[in-house]
């Protein structure tokens, strides 16, 4: 049950914040950093959805799709299969 309300938690925390005007969570605020589209808009609620799931593939390959240096972009795997990109403000 605890695993279970994390996830739901780890969910709507990401998806709320990076969908929202301030373009990322908390953390990445602090970094200056945000998420946003291929044409640099601000993610929808159902792409911000698709990036949050497309990070469990990554899990599930030993976490090498979060390594960002295969791809002159610089984009985790997350981002290239949700076409989004993390930018600096």
């Amino acid at each position: 049950l605890a695993c279970v309300v994390g996830c739901i938690l780890k969910w709507s925390y990401s998806v709320f914040f990076e969908s929202s005007a301030s373009q990322g969570t908390l953390g990445k605020m602090m970094l200056g950093i945000k998420v946003v589209d291929n044409n640099l808009n601000r993610l929808s609620f159902v792409r911000a959805n698709i990036r949050f799931a497309c990070k469990f593939l990554s899990f599930i390959l030993v976490y090498l799709g979060f390594i960002t240096g295969f791809s002159k972009t610089k984009r985790a795997l997350h981002d290239v299969i949700a076409r989004t990109v993390v930018i600096k403000k």
